[in-house]
């Protein structure tokens, strides 16, 4: 992919390269890379390592309800979400999304197409983070989450090797440092 981010530079606006899982608009990331000079396109940061934040704070929240992953949240309904919530918005919907109905003037409709939208998108951002913690570069994660979806943590941590029969790209020598991970006896029939 290749994003317009604004960062902490002097213009402001920063031209990314990479591997993007599932990032949203008003998301605020931690990239690391190097920085690259393309001969048509000019600078640009390369990234490596993508690391989307949490938000904290009542703006950041907003920003997330209102960046377009939860269908019927505009910005009216992300600040009504974030005031009757407050600072606790993300934990609260984390632990229940469906706490979400309790915000007066909510149908039940909206409520569960809220409820859907938040568990699909924590469903993929959770694969995404177990894989990158486990060293699986993004590129990769996004064609095992593609393949596997909400399955994939279990399927994974039952018999890695399957990546090296379903997923292009990942080789039995891939596969083997993916059960090292999974601390899995390089002995075993699996």
């Amino acid at each position: 992919s290749v994003i317009k981010l604004k960062g902490t530079r002097p213009k402001g606006e920063i031209i990314t390269t990479g591997v993007f899982p599932n990032v949203s608009i008003g998301e605020d990331l931690e990239i690391t890379g190097k920085w690259t000079k393309h001969p048509k396109f000019g600078e640009q940061f390369q990234a490596q390592t993508i690391q989307i934040i949490e938000p904290s704070g009542i703006d950041a929240i907003v920003r997330h309800l209102n960046s377009g992953i939860y269908r019927g949240i505009g910005i009216k309904t992300a600040e009504k979400i974030a005031e009757f919530f407050g600072e606790d918005t993300m934990d609260v919907l984390r632990a229940d999304p469906h706490r979400i109905a309790e915000i007066p003037r909510f149908t039940t409709k909206k409520s569960q197409e809220f409820v859907d939208d938040w568990n699909k998108h924590q469903g993929s951002r959770e694969v995404l983070y177990f894989l990158h913690k486990h060293e699986i570069h993004v590129a990769i994660a996004m064609r095992i989450y593609k393949r596997f979806a909400t399955q994939t943590m279990t399927i994974i941590k039952n018999d890695p090797y399957i990546l090296a029969q379903e997923i292009w790209g990942i080789g039995f020598h891939k596969a083997d440092e993916i059960a090292k991970h999974f601390e899995v006896d390089p002995e075993s029939d699996t």
